[in-house]
């Protein structure tokens, strides 16, 4: 186990699948029980329609961060029509994560404690929305590693990181110099 870590990311796609789901949550555990902050990206796949809900609070036990959509949040919690309490779900499964709740190029809102804070993503001209989850959270956690700040700023980060992503088509990692010029 690499000490030197301070992030580890979790996304669905690999923990839905058994038994490497469970191997993946065991190796979360290691990590977060050695200092490493943990991140999980519930993204809902229709794999996850039987029997993901124990991984799902598992991960959701061990994250620091978890990232997920207004889509993601009805899929994963059908039975809960209303998005607060939805939230207010994911949130009860570990009161102490930071939780980020993209919806698409409408707004953002980043949950930390008992305060949140909202912003809008960059408007860009969008090629593909394929891979902006993904780049929203890598942005927020580069951001949280390599950029003093405020949580506000962080989100911005993020929402910047995302739009950059979709500028292009296929699922595109923006650069630095993408994202730090959306936000200039």
């Amino acid at each position: 186990m690499d000490e030197r870590s301070e992030w580890a990311h979790f996304g669905c796609i690999s923990l839905v699948h058994q038994p490497l789901g469970d191997t993946l949550a065991r190796l979360a555990a290691q990590l977060r029980e050695h200092g490493v902050k943990i991140s999980f990206d519930p993204n809902y796949r229709n794999l996850m329609e039987h029997g993901y809900e124990p991984t799902l609070r598992k991960m959701a036990a061990l994250a620091d961060l978890i990232k997920v959509s207004d889509e993601d949040l009805q899929k994963l919690f059908p039975s809960i029509p209303n998005e607060a309490d939805a939230i207010a779900e994911i949130r009860a499964m570990n009161p102490q994560a930071t939780v980020l709740v993209t919806r698409e190029s409408v707004e953002a809102t980043l949950h930390v404690g008992d305060e949140s804070w909202q912003a809008r993503p960059p408007k860009v001209d969008v090629a593909d929305t394929v891979g902006a989850g993904d780049a929203s959270i890598g942005g927020l956690l580069y951001s949280l590693m390599a950029r003093p700040g405020s949580w506000p700023d962080h989100l911005r980060f993020a929402l910047a990181a995302g739009a950059a992503a979709c500028r292009m088509s296929g699922a595109h990692s923006p650069s630095l110099e993408e994202v730090e010029d959306l936000l200039a």
